[in-house]
């Protein structure tokens, strides 16, 4: 009887990467580091939310986000970032910070005062807003509060005079008045409607 003679082949061994950090627990895919162009972005943003702080700073901040990559890589593009972004002068080197570029600051302030004003003409379209709910669902008429309107403070035991004088109301007393307006009463006793804003500019007031 002749003896069979079987050939063993050899599979190559694979190698478990599930528990790899250069795996993706979702799809099992390799990570793709990011582009200069997003981590340029994420570095923006810190700078201009600290104002100013040292490459050190940014770079400890991006790793912290990045754990899966290489350190020393990553590092080494947060400074080419924060090269770039000097270079197009959105940023500035004092020294070992890096800043804002000063024409940028004022940039920032003047959107800053913009956004205080829009912020206040927004609180006061709500106030308004919310008069005009409120007095439309009153069931009686003189219950609604008339537009516009002011309040006067004084010590309890001021002494008022008032007199009409060719439609201008004099007011005069012998201790301190403080008036206030309908506009600011209306903020104080916090009668707005704080849904009635488009998202977008919601977005825009955060």
């Amino acid at each position: 009887m002749e003896q069979e003679e079987h050939e063993l082949t050899l599979l190559p061994q694979v190698q478990d990467l599930s528990n790899s950090t250069i795996w993706s627990k979702t799809s099992m895919m390799p990570k793709v580091h990011k582009t200069l162009k997003q981590l340029s972005q994420e570095v923006k943003q810190y700078i201009m939310e600290k104002g100013h702080c040292t490459y050190k700073e940014v770079a400890d901040e991006i790793v912290k986000k990045e754990t899966c990559y290489n350190e020393k890589n990553i590092r080494r593009r947060v400074y080419d970032a924060i090269n770039v972004l000097t270079a197009v002068n959105i940023f500035e080197k004092r020294g070992k910070q890096v800043c804002i570029a000063e024409k940028n600051c004022n940039l920032i302030r003047s959107n800053n005062k913009k956004r205080d004003t829009l912020r206040k003409l927004a609180m006061r379209y709500q106030n308004l807003r919310g008069i005009f709910v409120r007095n439309s669902e009153l069931p009686q008429y003189r219950e609604a509060i008339q537009m516009p309107f002011i309040v006067v403070f004084t010590k309890k035991n001021a002494h008022i005079e008032t007199e009409l004088i060719d439609n201008n109301l004099k007011v005069t007393s012998n201790k301190i008045l403080k008036i206030m307006k309908s506009v600011k009463m209306l903020q104080y006793l916090n009668i707005n409607n704080q849904n009635d804003l488009p998202a977008e500019l919601v977005q825009l007031l955060n």
